[in-house]
């Protein structure tokens, strides 16, 4: 399996149908100056990077300075109040002062909040937790009392965004559920499900922005399509004439494994094929597009079909089991 070209590192690549669609949730949420919510989605579809992408990119989306602070919730044998906040701390830059207890770990936690949030005309700052499956009651406890000091003392707005699994979804079902609304209202007002590519659109959306807007070197208005494949290239051929021949090939091979549901790539196995592609193909002498058994090749080459059928053949629930070490590889 062939490792994705640096070329297609490149941040804005990730910017797909599915992450413009959290983009829009998130703001909208902004907007209406609600306290949390969630986004949960199946493995190795694109999650993380989202994440990633809403850190380095939300300020330029939005018009105006916002701090994003970015943490993974770890798994722990047994959950205690003083490792998440050491977790949060460490994901603001902190250290934990000695022989700290409780109180000064959040003290520490809201000042630098504070300082964060000087940053934004609105008095805003992001919480992205990532792998948020893994948070327990107490932690969600734990949040709402920062966000309540943050507000009721500095009229500053902590938005937590929680990004994990599908178990992110039915935690927050449960609580519904169960009435426990001081919790869901406050840390989960509104979902979004995150899916990968499932249409032909999306796939030539994503082919065409390798073809004509992600750049390298940046800013160079040299594309990847041009850079990697110029004889190609200057034959007119672009990366976006093999969406409709990868993404019929990629949904067949989907059908015969039985993997579900079948019209869906994910970022990815996207980035994997266009790499192959490059690497192995467009890069040819007079190469003027992929032939029927190249398509298939590059659907096969890419590897992400094996993985996801492993996954599905350990798991045929469709979920992990509660406190399973999980990690989001996308």
């Amino acid at each position: 399996m062939s490792a994705p070209h640096p070329f297609l590192r490149n941040d804005y690549l990730i910017l797909t149908r599915p992450i413009d669609r959290v983009i829009k949730s998130l703001v909208r949420w902004l907007q209406l100056n609600v306290p949390g919510t969630i986004v949960y989605g199946q493995r190795r579809l694109g999650k993380s990077h989202c994440a990633e992408f809403i850190k380095k990119y939300l300020s330029d989306l939005l018009g105006y300075k916002i701090a994003v602070v970015l943490m993974c919730v770890r798994f722990h044998d047994s959950y205690r109040e003083n490792d998440f906040l050491d977790e949060i701390m460490e994901a603001l830059g902190e250290s934990t002062p000695s022989r700290a207890g409780k109180v000064m770990r959040q003290k520490v936690i809201v000042n630098r909040f504070l300082v964060l949030a000087r940053r934004c005309p609105y008095k805003k700052v992001i919480l992205v937790l990532d792998d948020a499956q893994r948070l327990q009651n107490m932690h969600f406890e734990i949040l709402m009392t920062l966000q309540n000091e943050l507000y009721m003392q500095y009229k500053v707005m902590l938005f937590t965004l929680m990004v994990g699994q599908p178990q992110l979804k039915t935690k927050r079902d449960l609580l519904i559920a169960s009435g426990e609304k001081q919790i869901t209202a406050r840390m989960m007002a509104d979902e979004i499900e995150f899916v990968g590519q499932r249409s032909l659109e999306e796939v030539k959306f994503s082919f065409n922005r390798i073809d004509q807007h992600c750049f390298y070197p940046a800013r160079s208005g040299t594309t990847f399509t041009q850079g990697l494949a110029p004889e190609a290239w200057a034959a007119d051929w672009r990366l976006g004439n093999e969406a409709e021949p990868v993404w019929t090939a990629y949904t067949s091979r989907r059908e015969e494994m039985r993997l579900n549901p079948i019209e869906e790539i994910s970022m990815e196995a996207l980035t994997k094929m266009a790499s192959y592609i490059f690497q192995n193909y467009a890069n040819r002498p007079e190469f003027t597009g992929l032939t029927p058994e190249q398509t298939t090749d590059v659907v096969d080459s890419a590897g992400m079909l094996q993985l996801e059928a492993l996954g599905q053949d350990e798991n045929p629930g469709g979920g992990e089991e509660e406190g399973a070490e999980q990690t989001d590889a996308s």
